[in-house]
């Protein structure tokens, strides 16, 4: 029995493996990312109420109060979420590798109740990657994972082929957060969807089907949600959304 608010139920869902992480409803498989999508834990509790992506691509105590209180997502007008991802690494005994499985995948199941669609989290050692599969349908098809120096190119690409393969299609929905211009590039060239590291909402217009105009500053962040498109930047923000569109373009442009 986990502790948990009042109000919300302690519930033990259905599960294929021996270790009991609960298993995902396919019917609720992401298939699209809705705008706007945003990070947990980095902008005001006003702006994510704007949310209708949520990733969780930061510190773990960023989101640990959702293991008590899961219900805290579902009060928000989110309809596609991508799962917890607990830290985890190369020497973290196994145990604790199947208890934080169990908690990202439990609170994803929980989610799915409330008619939100989930995109899988594959940002794990290579060591474990069957243990973070458990309890993930055969023929998923959303995914995602993170960039940084310990989760290179080479590596994301290992991961995309490795959900390819579960899901037994042709493409998938495949999120790449964060890893600078090089991942930029590779997500185009291979139509994954990018979105670098200090981003939190995309902008509607596309770049090669792939790769997506990134707001990052949070003034324009907050004029976006009061819909005051007359409201003027200051210049350090025109300046920090014209670094991230040059880096965007650079990315788009390489071969």
């Amino acid at each position: 029995m986990r502790y948990v608010d009042e109000g919300v139920r302690d519930v033990i869902f259905p599960s294929d493996n021996d270790e009991g992480i609960p298993f995902l409803d396919p019917m609720l498989c992401a298939d699209l990312l809705d705008y706007p999508i945003v990070r947990w834990g980095r902008l005001n509790r006003s702006s994510v109420r704007h949310a209708r992506t949520l990733h969780f691509y930061t510190d773990d105590y960023k989101f640990s109060s959702l293991w008590s209180k899961p219900t805290l997502l579902s009060e928000l007008p989110v309809v596609t979420a991508v799962e917890c991802n607990y830290s985890i690494a190369e020497n973290s005994p196994r145990a604790v590798v199947l208890w934080r499985t169990f908690q990202k995948r439990w609170l994803a199941r929980y989610w799915q109740l409330y008619g939100v669609r989930i995109v899988v989290d594959v940002n794990v050692p290579e060591r474990y990657w069957e243990e973070n599969m458990l309890g993930v349908p055969l023929g998923w098809s959303a995914y995602a994972t993170r960039g940084y120096n310990g989760n290179t190119v080479e590596s994301i690409t290992d991961q995309y082929f490795k959900c390819l393969t579960w899901s037994g299609r042709d493409n998938i929905l495949f999120l790449v957060v964060g890893g600078g211009a090089s991942v930029g590039s590779a997500c185009v060239r291979n139509r994954w969807v990018w979105l670098p590291e200090d981003s939190h909402l995309y902008d509607r217009r596309k770049r090669s089907g792939a790769c997506a105009w990134a707001v990052i500053n949070r003034n324009y962040v907050s004029m976006l949600s009061r819909k005051r498109p007359d409201t003027p930047l200051t210049d350090s923000s025109k300046k920090r959304i014209k670094i991230w569109r040059d880096t965007l373009k650079t990315a788009a442009s390489r071969p």
